[in-house]
């Protein structure tokens, strides 16, 4: 406890049951001590290192195999070696603990400096998937921005694209139907033939888009020429097939 609070980690003491709190399975020890050093809570269990054998059937299982009675057992049992250890858990994504065990050469309490490392390590490693969560949440939003102002502006260039088509299709309509009005002068000299020319050009007057100048709205668009080319045509909307 003291080196743990000589490297300035928070601890949260945990009262020990009077019993082993797992009776069933492989019994992984009894939590003892939280420790945080700033961002990660590291949670150490003390236990008994387990070790798997070949289960042996108890009596009410042997009796019932005599019996041929369908009975389950597991294939394996896990039991104590009386050999004490911690196991350290911490909040990675991988999950699991690790364990530390004492030897005939190493105390448990030589473990203590390796655990406080451990627990160090875990709030840097929480900070840094925060920090490349945070930096991938921004390249994240500034790709939007970016993919938002990139269809703003060809939305915009395409407005003017289709303004400058349509208004050229008005002009050659016009051009052409000026023309038709001189042919039919040239053929025809009945007082209603004059009245309809009369009456059709000033109809082209209105609807000649050179004379009208309907130019469209806003700024010049930002994206270049170049730049449209290499988008490309939207693909058309297609239906699928049943």
């Amino acid at each position: 406890m003291q080196a743990a609070k000589e490297a300035g980690l928070k601890i949260e003491g945990h009262t020990q049951p009077r019993k082993r709190s797992h009776a069933y399975g492989i019994y992984l020890g009894e939590l003892l001590v939280t420790l945080d050093a700033g961002d990660s809570p590291v949670r150490v269990k003390i236990g008994e290192v387990m070790k798997r054998v070949p289960h042996e059937l108890t009596a009410e299982e042997q009796a019932k195999k005599r019996r041929n009675e369908y009975f389950w057992a597991p294939t394996y049992d896990h039991v104590g070696t009386g050999v004490s250890c911690f196991r350290v858990y911490t909040d990675k994504p991988t999950g699991g603990g690790t364990r530390y065990a004492e030897t005939k050469s190493r105390t448990l309490a030589s473990f203590v400096p390796v655990i406080i490392q451990a627990v160090q390590r875990a709030s840097e490693a929480k900070r840094e998937r925060e920090e490349r969560q945070r930096r991938w949440q921004e390249q994240r939003r500034l790709e939007e921005i970016a993919r938002q102002d990139l269809a703003r502006n060809r939305a915009h260039y395409e407005k003017w694209e289709g303004s400058l088509s349509m208004q050229v299709d008005a002009w050659k309509r016009a051009d052409e139907a000026r023309a038709f009005l001189e042919a039919l002068e040239l053929q025809h000299d009945e007082p209603e033939v004059r009245a309809f020319v009369t009456w059709a050009r000033e109809n082209l007057a209105i609807l000649d888009p050179s004379q009208t100048l309907a130019l469209p709205g806003g700024d010049v668009p930002k994206l270049s020429h170049l730049e449209r080319r290499n988008l490309g045509r939207p693909r058309p909307e297609t239906w699928a097939r049943w």
